[in-house]
């Protein structure tokens, strides 16, 4: 009997199933089975399979061939094996994958092709007559040439994962509206319209981090109540206004790192109070109003290192649930840390390659979780513990031979 693997489709989709496997050509198959798992065979992989028995396995609803060695597969039999819900084939060395088979299938959903070497193209035409397909995996597929056209018919697509595909050609207007999560990062991308994903209601995350976008327009994404998160670091962003986001209340993540940003208007912000992660760093700020974060108490990672920050009021933040904050490598000469006293679970400030001279840490005491409070060689370290009872963090503990009592 085969190993199995069990899979779920949530946002993401996940598999397993490394349990060891003799068989490196695999021709039959026990048709009670629901679940067939060749993924990862050792001590040999496979290099060719024969479908031709799943056309009786009239149960049968993933099919797991992953992380082998197989350059071309025949998929006409999945035709027949009409519970098929997932089919797994990333991971291996197709060079050419005809899809025609699956065209009309009445119950495939998910379909996963990463990692493979399809430079040749691929015909996505037969996906737009599978009626329940939710998940399209295509990461990492080396493709090159292809028509995205007709996952504009796809109704029931969810996730669409096209990341690291150098493709010509890709436009948002190709997508179906019934999108919830699209991740196009590493895709050399020039360009990215926005105003196509203004209809995709339901749409809940936005991965485009490290391609060569050099402009953003965000208002087209002011009726997308469901965003929850945002990747657009890595990028050559110089400006971004983040009005267009001020309607999506649910936002928990906003990444704009590594970009050519010389400011940040945080205004818009301010209704988000779900908001967890804010990363900006690695840009070209000279300063940034935080005001606006005073309003979401959620916030618990902020980073802006490596930006060109002479000074900040760090006030906004305190009562919030703030565990990490990042302002390395910037242009500060002093910070006042008092707002951070009431920050009952933060854990890491980080403040290297700064040019302060001297830090009171003081208000740090409150701060029981902190495990790291980072600054140069050079900086001082000073505290009056006189009225403080309690046992000192981890982060001051550590440092405590550098601190310096009145």
């Amino acid at each position: 009997m085969m190993n199995l693997a069990t899979i779920r489709y949530k946002s993401y989709v996940h598999y397993i199933g490394r349990g060891p496997q003799t068989n490196t050509e695999v021709k039959h198959f026990d048709n009670t089975e629901r679940v067939v798992n060749l993924s990862r065979q050792h001590p040999a992989r496979i290099e060719e399979v024969d479908l031709s028995e799943v056309k009786q396995m009239k149960d049968l609803q993933i099919l797991n061939l992953a992380r082998n060695q197989i350059q071309q597969i025949d998929l006409n039999p999945i035709s027949q094996a009409k519970n098929l819900k997932t089919l797994i084939l990333g991971y291996n060395q197709l060079n050419a994958l005809d899809l025609r088979p699956l065209s009309g299938h009445p119950s495939l959903e998910v379909i996963v092709l990463q990692r493979n070497l399809l430079s040749r193209g691929l015909d996505l035409s037969p996906l737009a007559k599978i009626p329940k397909l939710k998940c399209l995996d295509l990461r990492y597929a080396n493709l090159r040439e292809v028509d995205f056209t007709p996952l504009k018919q796809c109704k029931s697509l969810k996730l669409l994962q096209l990341a690291q595909n150098h493709v010509s050609g890709f436009h948002t207007n190709n997508l179906p509206e019934s999108l919830q999560i699209l991740s196009v990062w590493n895709m050399s991308l020039t360009d990215l319209d926005m105003k196509p994903l203004s209809k995709m209601k339901d749409l809940t995350h936005i991965n485009a981090k490290s391609n060569k976008l050099s402009k953003l327009d965000l208002n087209p994404l002011k009726s997308l109540t469901k965003l929850r998160a945002i990747n657009f670091s890595k990028n050559m962003i110089a400006s971004v206004d983040l009005a267009g986001l001020a309607s999506s209340v649910g936002m928990e993540k906003i990444y704009f790192s590594d970009n050519e940003l010389t400011t940040l208007d945080l205004s818009p912000l301010a209704a988000l109070t779900q908001l967890r992660i804010l990363w900006a760093g690695r840009n070209k700020l000279r300063e940034i109003d935080l005001k606006p974060l005073k309003k979401i108490p959620t916030l618990e990672n902020l980073s802006l290192l490596e930006n060109h920050l002479s000074q900040i009021d760090l006030s906004p933040l305190s009562n919030s649930s703030l565990e990490y904050l990042s302002l390395n490598k910037n242009a500060l000469r002093s910070i006042d840390l008092e707002p951070l006293a009431s920050c009952s679970n933060l854990r890491r400030v980080l403040l290297k390659e700064n040019r302060i001279d001297e830090v009171d840490v003081t208000p740090l005491l409150q701060c029981s979780n902190l495990d790291l409070i980072a600054v140069d060689a050079s900086t001082r370290l000073v505290i009056d513990d006189s009225t403080f009872s309690g046992k000192w963090p981890k982060g001051l503990e550590r440092k405590k031979d550098r601190i310096k009592k009145p």
